[in-house]
């Protein structure tokens, strides 16, 4: 069985089809991890700025506790300096 120009024909049509489903499925792919990126990106910023604003609360946090500590140390200063504790 010999190949005619009908099948060469044919197979060219196949070919092109095959090709253009592979375009679109190629496109297809590349949306979708397009989206899953802006969707991570997206995720990630907002976990940035959660995690600079609880960085910021802890710092502040721990200056307040730092002035509390430095304010009972000098109440605890001067409390010693009384005078039923000089010996």
């Amino acid at each position: 069985m010999a190949i005619t120009n009908k099948d060469i024909e044919k197979m060219k049509e196949v070919l092109d089809v095959v090709e253009k489903k592979f375009a679109e499925f190629g496109q297809g792919l590349g949306d979708k991890i397009n989206g899953v990126e802006k969707t991570l990106g997206d995720k990630i910023d907002k976990s940035d700025k959660k995690h600079d604003a609880n960085a910021t609360a802890l710092y502040d946090l721990m200056q307040d506790v730092k002035k509390d500590v430095n304010r009972v140390e000098n109440k605890l200063d001067e409390h010693v300096r009384q005078p039923a504790h000089v010996v």
